[in-house]
């Protein structure tokens, strides 16, 4: 029953996605079929560009008249008769692939050739439509049909749902989750050294004019609200609100959703920071002291030498 409903739903999307690859390549209807539109291409290829899968779901070659579609002669009561493919089932069944190729001609699940991971689902090995071409058009649409099975198959399901995922990240690659993902993480270390920035500002600060950073109780996390608190707890942390109540957005937000190991406003950091800082200074004064003791150089040696001369 579940397998059904998300048959149902997936359909659904499936069939408005068609449609709107149908309208956005309404001309390819006047196109002749080549061997390049054929299905059978696609099945053949070893290895698919991403581009290359997106035609093949939105641009194959479709039957145009009723000697294009495959069909099957069967006999009933000692006639024969012939049963076709036809232009309802396409649109019933968007995801139909048609081959005139070949021992590739017949029909195919365009999505299950294309996303299926294994030829096995389930312990049952894929059949037609998926490894080799439905031939048989005697019974399609039915409850016992071919294609009415198919659609209602896990197999189906999930491989719609691959293809889905597939031309949303194809079309829109910022919509898939490792971009996302990877572009959340950038704006989340922009927002930490905006913060920063004014944390270390603070304790730069503190340190030039000779000011004490901590009070007797300078624990826990900062109301990013910026009020004062009843009791004394620190130049530093009355510093910070200081900056949030002057309009300090980007440390506002980072007191307000940064975790607690990430606040950056904890006795460690703030001595980590006063001896980066130290060392910074430290290794200036050296650079000045170093530079003013260079020798002098060959040209000044020589036009000193010159002086002495004359």
């Amino acid at each position: 029953m579940i397998t059904v409903l998300l048959s149902s739903v997936v359909l659904s999307s499936l069939k408005c996605w068609m449609a709107d690859a149908e309208a956005s390549n309404s001309d390819y209807s006047h196109q002749t079929m080549t061997s390049k539109q054929d299905f059978s291409v696609y099945i053949t290829a070893t290895k698919l560009s991403d581009q290359e899968k997106l035609n093949a779901l939105e641009k194959r070659w479709k039957p145009q008249k009723p000697d294009d579609y495959p069909s099957s002669m069967h006999t009933k009561s000692g006639v024969q008769r012939r049963r076709s493919l036809n232009s309802g089932h396409m649109q019933c069944y968007p995801w139909i692939a048609v081959s005139r190729s070949g021992d590739k001609a017949g029909a195919w699940c365009a999505v299950c050739v294309l996303f299926a991971v294994s030829d096995v689902h389930n312990g049952q090995r894929m059949g037609k439509l998926v490894t080799r071409p439905l031939t048989d058009f005697s019974d399609l649409a039915g409850k016992n049909g071919a294609l009415y099975i198919h659609e209602r198959s896990g197999c189906h399901v999930s491989n719609v749902a691959r293809a889905l995922e597939f031309t949303k990240r194809a079309k829109d690659p910022t919509s898939h989750a490792d971009v996302q993902l990877i572009s959340h993480r950038k704006q989340q270390v922009l927002q930490n050294k905006q913060a920063l920035v004014s944390i270390v500002e603070t304790v730069k600060f503190t340190a030039i004019q000779n000011i004490a950073l901590r009070g007797h109780r300078d624990d826990g996390r900062i109301e990013p609200d910026g009020c004062y608190p009843p009791d004394n707890d620190g130049n530093f942390r009355m510093l910070l609100r200081f900056r949030i109540n002057s309009g300090d957005t980007a440390l506002q937000k980072h007191l307000r959703h940064a975790s607690g190991n990430a606040l950056y406003t904890s006795k460690s950091t703030q001595n980590e920071l006063l001896q980066i800082s130290a060392d910074m200074v430290r290794e200036n004064i050296l650079q000045r002291i170093q530079g003013r003791s260079q020798p002098k150089t060959n040209g000044g040696a020589r036009a000193l030498g010159g002086e002495a001369q004359g």
